[in-house]
């Protein structure tokens, strides 16, 4: 019989279980039927994936990738059994046993080296079956969330501490170079003033919240005392001997400018006295045209304490300063005793000292010719009122740089107008980071470079919120309530994704094809945040319609490493029915949880993640228009309702217990009301956080208890109702009834519970229910209100006959139960008989004190 081999074949023959010549091909070979077998030999390279190893010590996972290939066809059929297998249990166990001799450094230290280990290690033990191992990589290592924790938080930790001591060592050359500039501009006033309103033009261009003015002191002090109205000029600081005849020249400008605005000659006041306490002056006038002053100085004069006079004068001639003359008389002849001033040239004047010699422990005013900083000399309302212009122009300019600082701070969340909108917009993606410290402003976050944002910290947990589609560019009305919930829940980064410009579009197909877009966008802007050490477990997704699916591909992208993915009413359009890796999934995350509230219209039927909770069925919600003429609300109102409950539940102000369910149809009928399946815990609860009665699991932040239920038991589907308005609650209630009738009768069951004057109804009408004799029904009572306790029960059971007679409906036993207070006691009622369409009412007992 003839057979054929491929290229890459070879054929091992067998006749009579004797193993006959070599290995034959490639091409044609001939066997005896019946007498011959052959085994076909691939002589291809092939690769299989090592399963993930663990090393206890350190409970990390490490797997790896085999690469060989058969070089002897007829070894590897009579030597080994399987030579695929072999290869691969031997690859296990030597992965395992490199484990056992290794530790973690060395590990994530040296993989190419541990690779090359156990490529000579089974090459040496493979060659005898006729395989050769060309190629051994260790693909991951897998670190448990905890220990990354650690290891970001130390990275964390060393940053932090080698940037403290670089700031400290930058701090002490700052301080250095701060003396130093603080030395040089303390010999200058003039410096001092032109640093300061540099420093004001600094603050000025800086977005600040709040700016304080430094005011100088003599601004302020003025409106506390009396102003002179003269001007100060210090000319001069240091000692100086002022010897008998010595002339001193010096300009006189500021003689001339004192002259000039009173017509006469004004003495300046002596500097650097604090005991200086000049009088008014006083305006004299002679015959012959001069002009003189004079007042009365207590004080010092260039040193030491006295007492003394002062004269000054000058005498015009055709407007020419012809003559001056200054003189000081002191009362301890010690000091100087005269000072004579003579006017040599127009603006320039001599001063010639007589008296005695003393050297001057003052400031000495002729060290220096010139006054470096010189302000009009007003009177003493003018002055007053100067300054109070001044202080108040500084208060405004700060109010007005904070209002400009506070606009200008707040970075808000795109609103495009209605034109913008139906032209379409380009997709342009914005990160606005909000935490407990800015709740309120919130703050555009940088793509590339956000290591230098203080309020951004990687090492936190990180929660995005995506929306989803914008049809007319307007903000989603539920962000700022969002951020707020969030943040209360826990010290964490909240990035609202800004993505308007791109879902904002009438084109919904253009919104759609935009989610891939803004997710690589933000997936590489995730890898950044590992770069810097923040890890993906806690990274939490929030989506919200074409948002869900958004974070569907960014979970993706990451491989499915991210903590958790939460969606709200995933967008259906355009995603019903394709593929897993086309939508939000559950391979996305570590966690996905979905809520379900518009199915029948803009949302996406079927389950999306590893759990799916679907209010009233995921379909039509209570309070939504039913009809077209109610406008926007009734497009809108359904699919928006995932949000308001999602926002109500992180406010705890909503405790909405959800059962396991195949359908919402079992559920209403009471046919789903038990939590096996979660046992020792209760049903889950919808929100951040899932409670349990012996346990409470933070979804995205602690999920390993409740994540490992979830995988073994595969996709969950849970079901709840709700009321139309918050806190969106019903209170629901297990009717078991045993009936005793005589005939056959179908109705509905009406039930009202009586606490006080106030009442409360459940219908029990989605189907027609069967009474019959000795018939045991368990029904599902779901009230609006909590009415607590329970001091009366009215029963009706409609049945549609209005023209016959009424027939008797006999119950030997009605208990209600509280599904969701199990802390209350069941209440029952024993051998009730009713009439059809007729209530009645009846006061319930507790059930272990009642009696047949």
């Amino acid at each position: 019989m003839k057979k054929i081999v491929k290229e890459y074949e070879r054929a091992v023959i067998f006749r009579l279980g004797r193993l006959l010549g070599g290995a034959k091909g490639p091409g044609i070979f001939w066997i005896v039927p019946c007498v011959d077998t052959f085994r076909k030999v691939d002589l291809r390279t092939v690769s299989f994936n090592i399963p993930p190893q663990e090393l206890n010590s350190v409970t990390i996972m490490v797997d790896g990738v085999v690469y060989y290939r058969v070089f002897n066809p007829t070894i590897s059929i009579t030597k080994v059994e399987d030579a695929n297998l072999a290869t691969q249990m031997l690859a296990q166990t030597t992965l395992r046993n490199m484990l056992g001799t290794k530790s973690l450094a060395d590990i994530l230290r040296d993989r190419e080296e541990m690779a090359e280990q156990m490529e000579e290690v089974l090459y040496s033990a493979s060659k005898n079956w006729g395989i050769k191992v060309e190629r051994v990589e260790l693909k991951d290592v897998k670190l448990p969330p905890t220990l990354q924790r650690a290891m970001a938080a130390e990275a964390e930790a060393t940053r932090e501490a080698r940037a403290k001591v670089i700031a400290a060592e930058g701090e002490m050359k700052s301080s250095c170079a701060l003396k130093e500039a603080a030395d040089v501009m303390s010999e200058s006033p003039a410096a001092l003033q032109l640093r300061y309103l540099q420093t004001l033009a600094e603050i000025a261009t800086e977005r600040n919240s709040t700016v304080v003015f430094p005011i100088p002191m003599d601004l302020i002090t003025s409106f506390m005392r009396n102003s002179t109205g003269w001007n100060r000029c210090v000319l001069g600081r240091g000692e100086d001997d002022v010897s008998e005849g010595k002339i001193l020249t010096f300009p006189g400008s500021l003689l001339g400018s004192q002259m000039k605005l009173f017509s006469g000659f004004i003495p300046f006041q002596w500097p650097e006295s604090p005991a200086l306490r000049p009088s008014p002056v006083q305006l004299n006038t002679t015959p012959d045209g001069a002009a003189f002053a004079s007042r009365y100085v207590t004080g010092e004069l260039l040193g030491e304490g006295g007492f003394g006079s002062v004269y000054a004068g000058v005498r015009k001639a055709d407007g020419k300063s012809v003559a001056i003359k200054y003189v000081a008389k002191s009362a301890c002849k010690e000091y100087i005793s005269k000072i004579s001033f003579t006017a040599v040239d127009e603006g320039l004047f001599d001063a010639q000292v007589t008296g005695c010699r003393r050297r001057s422990t003052g400031g000495n005013i002729f060290s220096s010719p010139e006054c470096p900083f010189l302000l009009p000399a007003f009177p003493p309302v003018m002055m007053d009122l100067w300054r109070f212009m001044v202080v108040l122009g500084v208060v405004l300019l700060a109010r007005g740089l904070e209002r400009n600082s506070e606009d200008k701070q707040c970075d808000n969340f795109s609103d495009l107008d209605f034109h913008e909108a139906f032209i379409g917009t380009s997709l342009y993606v914005r990160l606005l980071l909000y935490t407990r410290a800015n709740l309120d402003c919130g703050h555009e976050l940088p793509h590339q470079d956000f290591t230098h944002v203080p309020l951004f910290h990687v090492t936190r947990p990180t929660t995005f919120v995506i929306h989803g589609y914008r049809p007319t560019g307007a903000p989603p009305i539920w962000i700022d309530h969002i951020t707020r919930l969030l943040a209360a829940q826990a010290d964490m980064n909240i990035l609202v994704v800004d993505w308007n410009r791109g879902a904002a579009n009438f084109n919904y197909f253009t919104a759609v094809a935009n989610t891939r877009h803004t997710a690589a966008n933000i997936t590489a802007f995730i890898h950044r945040m590992t770069d810097e050490g923040a890890c993906l477990d806690s990274i939490h997704l929030i989506g919200v319609s074409l948002g869900a699916h958004v974070a569907g591909f960014i979970g993706a992208m990451l491989g499915g490493r991210v903590g958790r993915i939460t969606g709200l009413d995933p967008a259906g359009p355009m995603f019903a029915g394709v593929p897993p890796e086309e939508r939000l999934d559950p391979s996305d995350a570590q966690f996905v949880d979905v809520l379900h509230t518009d199915m029948n219209s803009f949302g996406l039927s079927g389950a999306n993640g590893h759990i799916d909770f679907y209010a009233n069925g995921g379909l039509d919600q209570p309070g939504c228009p039913k009809t077209i003429f109610s406008g926007k609300a009734y497009f809108v109102c359904d699919h928006q309702r995932s949000v308001f409950l999602y926002l109500c539940s992180l406010n705890h102000t909503c405790p909405l217990t959800a059962y396991p369910c195949s359908s919402y149809t079992d559920f209403i009928n009471g046919q789903c009301l038990q939590c096996e399946a979660f046992k020792p815990s209760s049903c889950p609860v919808l929100g951040n956080v899932l409670q349990y009665t012996t346990v409470s699991v933070e979804m995205g932040y602690d999920l390993s208890q409740w994540r490992d239920k979830l995988l073994k038991l595969g996709q969950t589907k849970v079901y709840f109702s709700t009321t139309a308005e918050p806190p969106y609650r019903k209170t629901s209630y297990i009717v078991d009834t045993l009936t005793w009738n005589q005939y056959l009768r179908w109705g509905i069951v009406i039930l009202h519970l009586h606490s006080g004057k106030n009442v409360t109804e459940a219908r029990i009408d989605h189907k027609l229910l069967r009474f019959e004799q000795h018939t045991n029904m368990k029904l599902l009572a779901q009230f609006d209100e909590d009415l607590y306790p329970v001091e009366k029960i009215s029963l009706r059971v409609v049945t549609g006959n209005v023209i016959g007679p009424r027939y008797k409906i006999r119950l030997l036993r009605i208990m209600i139960t509280p599904l969701d207070l199990p802390e209350r006691p069941p209440l029952c009622r024993y051998d009730l008989v009713m009439e059809e369409n007729t209530e009645v009412t009846f006061k319930p007992v507790l059930c272990d004190e009642s009696h047949l």
